[in-house]
């Protein structure tokens, strides 16, 4: 799937593999900001933004998602392949252009004691991130990965419970689909 190279960076993916009879077009990872980040934060989140970039742009990601036996919660009325497309797209709430960038902006901040790993705000496009969770073991960067698209999940306008998790809520459910295509990639040892 993904092997790292000596600069930092995760490549041999073949991209964009979504069935032909769907319009979908491949999504980048864009980081667009980032605040309060060392520098090995910076390099720990360009590593995850690759390896979430490769993720999301498989086929193994997008029959996760799509699995016609899953039920989600909160779809909005919208089928799995209208919710696929539109987090793909790159349109956000306060972002409506579609193109195909997600579009990220982080703030880094550090709280011992805390068990969020991040957040967002409604009225925001920043995603803030605890240190506390960047430490670059091999779930690290799964738990980070999963939660970047997580957020951006919400950012789509996608919600779940407050403090309620359920796999079946469109947040939860992309950020552990993703967690687990990267899993699978650290184990067969394609990372």
């Amino acid at each position: 799937m993904f092997k790292k190279s000596v600069q930092g960076e995760f490549s041999g993916i073949e991209p964009g593999i979504v069935p032909d009879n769907y319009d979908v077009k491949k999504v980048t990872i864009k980081l667009d900001e980032i605040r309060g980040a060392s520098k090995s934060d910076l390099n720990f989140l360009a590593a995850c933004s690759v390896m979430l970039d490769a993720a999301i742009n498989t086929k193994q990601f997008y029959s996760m998602v799509c699995d016609p036996k899953i039920k989600l919660d909160h779809d909005k009325g919208l089928t799995k392949e209208q919710i696929f497309n539109k987090i793909v797209s790159g349109a956000t709430e306060l972002e409506p252009d579609e193109d195909n960038e997600m579009n990220i902006r982080i703030v880094i901040y550090y709280s011992g004691w805390s068990r969020v790993i991040g957040y967002t705000l409604p009225n925001s496009p920043w995603q803030w991130f605890n240190r506390k969770f960047m430490w670059g073991s091999p779930s690290s960067y799964r738990t980070v990965c999963a939660n970047m698209l997580h957020e951006y999940c919400h950012r789509c306008g996608f919600e779940h419970e407050s403090r309620g998790y359920s796999q079946f809520n469109i947040p939860y459910f992309y950020g552990n689909c993703v967690e687990n295509v990267i899993k699978q990639a650290m184990e067969s040892g394609k990372v």
